[in-house]
């Protein structure tokens, strides 16, 4: 019996999650949705961290302090999108994974 996969899924399985890591890393956490295509999580993710810093940011900020700000709380940008992108990459493998060996 043949599986049909949507193509989403197939180019996922595709990727490397240590790409994602360096991307996301390296570049930028977009880079790391770009890389995975997947722009409705990349909307979603910046629309949370939009909405977290827009919440937790005090109204009298100098440009200087927000830029700091924001240098700290990158790394945490990094991490979340690192962990997001990974999660459905290994998704995507393991779907495939499991509907190929249920041909045997």
């Amino acid at each position: 019996m043949e599986h049909h996969h949507d193509k989403k899924t197939i180019y996922l399985s595709n990727r490397s999650i240590w790409s994602n890591i360096a991307l996301c890393f390296i570049l930028s956490p977009i880079a790391g949705y770009i890389h995975t295509r997947r722009w409705s999580a990349l909307g979603k993710v910046s629309l949370a961290l939009f909405a977290f810093f827009a919440i937790t940011s005090p109204t009298n900020m100098t440009n200087r302090e927000a830029f700091e700000r924001g240098q700290k709380y990158s790394l945490l940008a990094s991490i979340i999108s690192t962990i997001d992108n990974s999660i459905a990459i290994q998704n995507a493998k393991n779907k495939l994974k499991n509907n190929d060996s249920s041909d045997l």
